[in-house]
């Protein structure tokens, strides 16, 4: 059963990335660039959502037994057709890179952090969204500004940020009128403070709804 907000695969067969609904032969770390997410924190959140769709997977596996896909002394790129996907596997190095061991483990114990309030907040609103865009556009067309959440519920319009949190996305605090913006689009905001809120620090935020 898929419980994420899009299909995984299109009527052509195409795997939908769960991060914008668009389909591709395979979701490649270069197109999660675009939301500022690694191609490992995406299996994490999607752990039941494929990566590639069938037709990918024969091509490359028929490239790879032919001989046909091009090797790169640094790098692996499997050419399909008129479209380049480049293989996230990196080389194997002898010497291990300490400070990228320490930049890892940071990284999954912030996404440990946000997916466990994300999971406690599903229980309050069942259209949460963990990194959602606000944005308002002008009547000729042009944004007038836009704002990563930390959670909001799009369907409610309601944005909780933790603001002193260490994860805590810094965009909310460029604009000093970020709140009063919002407010003034109809969406409700709830800040919770404290670098390492329990979930009973949220509990009581919400007694105030």
């Amino acid at each position: 059963m898929n419980d994420y907000e899009y299909p995984l695969f299109d009527d052509d067969g195409k795997v939908i990335c769960q991060m914008c609904g668009k389909p591709f032969l395979v979701i490649s770390p270069k197109h999660l660039i675009n939301h500022k997410i690694t191609h490992s924190e995406y299996k994490l959140r999607f752990s039941n959502a494929p990566l590639s769709s069938a037709e990918f997977d024969t091509r490359s596996k028929y490239g790879k037994e032919k001989g046909l896909f091009k090797e790169e002394p640094t790098v692996t790129e499997l050419m399909i057709g008129d479209e380049k996907f480049v293989n996230e596997e990196p080389e194997v190095e002898e010497e291990i890179d300490l400070q990228r061991v320490i930049d890892s483990e940071k990284r999954n114990s912030i996404q440990e952090s946000k997916y466990r309030i994300f999971d406690h907040l599903r229980m309050y609103f069942s259209h949460i969204k963990m990194d959602y865009p606000i944005r308002y556009n002008l009547p000729d067309g042009r944004t007038e500004f836009e704002f990563i959440t930390d959670f909001a519920d799009p369907i409610l319009k309601i944005n909780i940020e933790f603001v002193n949190s260490f994860w805590h996305n810094r965009d909310a605090a460029v604009d000093l009128n970020r709140n009063i913006k919002l407010k003034n689009i109809g969406w409700k905001v709830i800040e919770i403070k404290g670098a390492a809120p329990s979930l009973s620090d949220i509990d009581k935020a919400f007694d105030l709804l």
